[in-house]
């Protein structure tokens, strides 16, 4: 349908302590500026894969008073980025269920991403097969061996048609479904979701669509029983999913050479030739960081 309206959701707050656990996947984890490193890739890619989606950003104050902060500034004046304030303390990750907010507004498909990762190919595709599948309500890619459930920033939904299972707002959601957890532990917006969206097994056998790609197991293997529930699930060579030409097949083969083992989802760096090529392809994003020396020194 091309009168629906569609978004992407991040959040990024700066760390006031890095994760541990981050280690066996992320080489770059116990660096404070860890979270900045693909803002222009991300911001381009998505203007790119995800052209008729508004990217929305929730950020705390300390992001928008960073040195690299403009950034974000004088992207939010384009007229599909914004960004939104949060006006909230934190200690850890907490503050990571705000991008969940577009669930209570006006949307017919909210996609949740993360902001350290760039987009892939398989992440593309599973997102064009979940908008072909219109009785889809929830869906998750899973891409690396060890992904189960719901993956927290590969994940969409349709808002509309799971009201039932969303609250009255984002603290009635987190209250209804966060028995035992703690909001300070790596993954709990993950958790959260997962609670909320793969526990009804009447429903998960109706409208929640799991699509393994790349490495993932077909079938999770290994994983808890919370993990292993009836649902639709979507072959990797569905016709669905579609396929890139033009300069998304161009930005993809570009991630594709300077990324090994691009796993969707996988925490990377972008900044030098990477992401020079690819803001070849978005003279807005472009224009901003080679306007600032700041900027341009740290990108590019």
């Amino acid at each position: 349908m091309t009168d629906e309206r569609k978004i992407v959701s991040y959040c990024f707050f700066l760390p006031k302590k890095m994760c541990e656990i981050r280690k066996g996947w992320d080489q770059q984890y116990q660096d404070s500026n860890r979270y900045w490193y693909n803002l222009p890739c991300v911001l381009a890619c998505d203007r790119l894969f995800y052209a008729d989606y508004i990217k929305r950003f929730y950020v705390t104050e300390n992001v928008l008073q960073h040195e690299l902060g403009e950034l974000l500034k004088k992207a939010s004046e384009l007229p599909d980025i914004e960004v939104e304030l949060i006006d909230s303390d934190y200690n850890y990750r907490e503050l990571i269920a705000h991008r969940f907010k577009p669930f209570w507004e006006d949307w017919d498909i909210v996609l949740i991403r993360d902001i350290d990762s760039v987009v892939s190919v398989s992440e593309w595709k599973c997102k064009n097969a979940f908008e072909s599948y219109t009785d889809a309500r929830v869906y998750s890619a899973r891409s690396h061996n060890a992904h189960f459930g719901l993956m927290g920033g590969l994940c969409g939904f349709r808002p509309k048609t799971i009201k039932d299972k969303l609250s009255d707002n984002l603290e009635s959601f987190i209250s209804r479904y966060n028995a035992g957890l703690t909001r300070n532990i790596q993954d709990f917006d993950q958790r959260l979701l997962n609670k909320a969206f793969c526990t009804d097994h009447s429903f998960t056998k109706e409208y929640y669509y799991d699509m393994p790609v790349d490495n993932a197991h077909v079938f999770p293997k290994n994983c808890a029983n919370r993990h292993k529930f009836p649902c639709r699930r979507v072959g990797k060579e569905d016709p669905r999913k579609g396929s890139l030409e033009g300069s998304l097949l161009e930005v993809a083969e570009a991630i594709k050479r300077y990324i090994a083992d691009n796993w969707a989802g996988k925490p990377v760096d972008c900044r030098g030739a990477l992401t020079k090529e690819i803001l070849e392809y978005d003279d807005e994003i472009r224009s901003i960081v080679s306007s600032s020396q700041t900027l341009s020194s740290f990108y590019t």
